[in-house]
Order: structure tokens, then sequence, then C-alpha cells
């Protein structure tokens, strides 16, 4: 079920902690319709928490942070988990060679200059520009606590979490915290400001320790509990089972390579789901729903973005060219259905939500593209107003005035637009989930 790739910019919302951390490029507030369609399918992950080493290692953050705290109660959780974070990512380079995670540019220059690496939380030796906000700490915490890895405020690791870090690392939750021992080394180094780690010196057997723990491939003693948590949701799965129906749907198309989702394939998933009966009613119903709104999304978006490129640019020189590219998009889009579907219990918007889209979808049921134009600048204005901010496009006598310019925002081919997959329904990080744990090693 290959789909078209083409669009994939993400725009991010703040609607849903776990859809992505704070910042706004949602400028029709789109995230307040696919995410609230999207939980009702996939319930724990976000955009960017598609890692399973990633949650081992937000485990393990926060653990070590949790005992450091418990020695020196003026200690920091956050510089503890920043400075785990750092120490795994150089590990898992220098050690197993693995270069998929966040942070891999600055972890393998700085690995490159020496093997002796400082881990500190002064922004010279953080491994992202705000490892804070775009590291482990700000995306995968609220994904982790919602896979019941993590509970209270401030988070602690659960029993369960504490069980997987065990499987890779034992006694690292209660073991004797020895000088010589990695539990003992991991606290001395944590409790420490600033702390140098020579990777292939005094350090070298327990960097080693941290590699075999932390390979890529996940070890077969994990895949139940990682399956349990991460692909279906853990204990309190908030899609009651729909989760876990759709992983099983989404384990046959693992074996291919050139597997993208788009609106098409995700009716081919309802199309499997429904064949499946009565059980899975309320999934292929989701589904579908997916199905047609990220259709329509996916066509305002790149209709959106194409007038970010139209500064200048006669409102109805740009309705001419729109109505002659994209006229077939309209009427594959389905617009009507869309507005249907914004009064879905799930959805939840505001009646004036209500009306900008309404807008927007109407235009574009009739072909109208210039009444398409208006809205999106109207829904737009609207959207940034509440956010405290300015508009990103306006119209003065006639003409396209942009702010937020793209000048590169050229509209693709029809075929493209509305099988394009610009929100990704968290759909690829629970299958990109699914493929890290089904081949595992021994062990």
């Amino acid at each position: 079920m290959p789909g078209a790739a083409g669009l994939r910019e993400p725009f991010l919302s703040a609607l849903d902690s776990r859809a992505a951390v704070k910042g706004s490029r949602d400028a029709l507030g789109a995230g307040r319709i696919w995410i609230p369609l999207a939980r009702r399918v996939v319930g724990n992950v976000n955009t960017v928490a598609r890692s399973v080493r990633g949650y081992t290692t937000t485990i393990l953050g926060y653990l070590l942070a949790e005992q450091v705290i418990a020695r020196d109660p003026s200690a920091s959780r956050l510089d503890v988990f920043l400075k785990t974070e750092q120490l795994i990512a150089y590990v898992r380079v220098a050690i197993n060679g693995d270069v998929a995670l966040r942070g891999t540019e600055r972890v393998q220059a700085n690995l490159a200059a020496s093997p002796r690496i400082t881990l500190s939380t002064h922004p010279r030796h953080q491994i992202l520009a705000s490892q804070r906000i775009y590291g482990l700490w700000g995306y995968y915490t609220g994904a982790t606590r919602s896979s019941g890895l993590l509970m209270g405020e401030p988070p602690i690791p659960t029993e369960a979490a504490i069980q997987a870090l065990e499987r890779i690392l034992p006694g690292i939750s209660t073991g004797a915290a020895t000088r010589d021992g990695l539990r003992g080394q991991l606290l001395g180094l944590m409790r420490r400001e600033s702390a140098v780690v020579d990777l292939k010196g005094t350090f070298a057997p327990a960097a080693h320790l941290l590699g075999r723990a932390f390979q890529p491939r996940i070890r077969s003693s994990e895949v139940p509990l990682y399956t349990h948590h991460l692909l279906h949701g853990g204990n309190a799965d908030s899609t009651d089972g729909r989760q876990r129906q759709l992983v099983d749907l989404l384990r046959d198309t693992l074996p291919i390579k050139d597997f993208s989702f788009s609106p098409a394939a995700v009716g081919q998933l309802a199309a499997r789901s429904k064949r499946l009966g009565p059980s899975h009613a309320d999934l292929t119903d989701a589904l579908l729903c997916i199905e047609r709104a990220a259709a329509n999304l996916a066509l305002t978006q790149a209709i959106f973005r194409n007038l970010l490129a139209q500064d200048g640019v006669s409102i109805h020189r740009h309705a001419d060219m729109l109505g002659r590219h994209c006229g077939a998009a309209f009427a594959a889009a389905k617009p009507q259905e869309f507005i249907d579907l914004l009064g879905h219990p799930s959805v939840d918007l505001t009646q004036p939500e209500i009306a900008r889209w309404t807008g927007i979808l109407q235009a574009m049921a009739s072909s109208d593209s210039a009444g398409i134009i208006r809205a999106m600048v109207q829904a737009n204005a609207a959207v940034m107003a509440e956010r405290g901010g300015a508009p990103w496009i306006t119209i003065e006598r006639g003409v396209l005035r942009v702010a937020m310019r793209d000048d590169h925002a050229a509209l693709p081919p029809v075929q493209e637009i509305v099988q394009s997959w610009p929100f990704t329904f968290f759909l690829d990080s629970l299958r990109d989930v699914a493929q890290q744990l089904e081949h595992p090693t021994r062990g």
C-alpha cells in the first residue's frame, strides 16, 4: 500500500503535548482536527517519539535523576536527565556505531575530535541547540508517561519501566552503588556539575556495558513489555483496544520496503479492518475518518503554503491559476464529507472553528478558488489572533501581502497533493516502533 511521500514538512501544534513540543507552524489550526481523530487509534506515541531506545534512555534518565536526588535533594532533575541523554548518545555512537538518535551530528563531531567527552548542561556541551526542548525531555516524556512507563509529578519510572531497564542493566535500580560498579559510576558522574568521560580510558569497561545494553536491535526478552506499553498503549490504553487492532493490521505492511502512509493507504487499512467484521467496526470508522480528513487537510495545506509564495500577486490572478491546477483535486478530496466530519464527537471544535473550516471546504466543494483564498486568509488571521500573533498573509485592495514568505512553495501535481501526508496522525511513529520490535535479537 505505498503512497505519496511528498509534502512531509511537519506542521506542529501545541494542542497535544504528545504531538509536539511548544511552538506551532499550524497556520490554519488543523491540529484541532487531526490530533483528536488520530488519538482514537493511537493513544500514546507522538510525531517524534518513535525510537524504542529513545524510550529506554528516557526511563534511565528519570531513574538516575530520582536516585541522585534521593542522595542530594538540591540536585537538578533536568540536569541529571540531560547528562544521561548525552552519555547514552555518545556510547551508542562510539560503541555501537548507531547514529539513529537525536543529536547525532554533534555527538559524531565531538567524538571525531576526541574520545574524551564532557557531560554538562552548559550550552556548548549540549548535543542539540536546546537539548531540553528538542531532546528526549521535551519529545519523549509525555509519550513515555502515556505508555505507562512514567508516573507522578515529577515523573518517576513505573515498575514496568524499571523491569525494562533491569532486563538490559541488571542491578541498575537497586544494586550496590560501589565506585567500580556501573550504577556507582553513573551516579557519581550525574552528581557532578560537569564530568569528563574517557570512553577509551578508565570508563571504557562501563561504556561497553552500556553499549551492549543499548544495542540498536531490541532483545527478544524486551519485546513483550515494549509491545504492551508502546504498541498497545499499556494498561491505560485510551483507545479501547483500537490501537492493538491497528498494530495487527500494520504488521502486514512491515515487509514492504517502500511503504508510506497516504490517504489511500489508510483507506486500504480501513477496508481490511471492515472485512474483520463487527469486532473492528470502531477501528474501521476511525480509519475512514482519518482517510477523509487526511485528503482534505493535505489539499488545504498545499494551497495555503503556495499562497505564501504569492506576495504582491492579484487574488484573481492566483485564483485563476489555482482553479486550473487544482480543479480535479477539489472533487477528489470530497470536501462535503469532511464538512460532515467537523461535528464528530471526538473532534470537539468550537463554533467559530467549525465556521472557518466550513467556509474553506464549501468554497472547495463549489470550486470557488477566490473564495478558498479569502476563507484561508480569514482563518489564518483568526488562528493567529487566538495565539496572540499576527496573520501570515493579508489581502490589500485585491492583492496578496505575505508576512511569512515561502518562495519555494510551488503546487505539486494534483495526484501528489491528494495523496500527500503532511499530518502523520501518529501512524508513522506507531509503525516505526512496530518495525523495531519485529526482528529482535536473542537474549
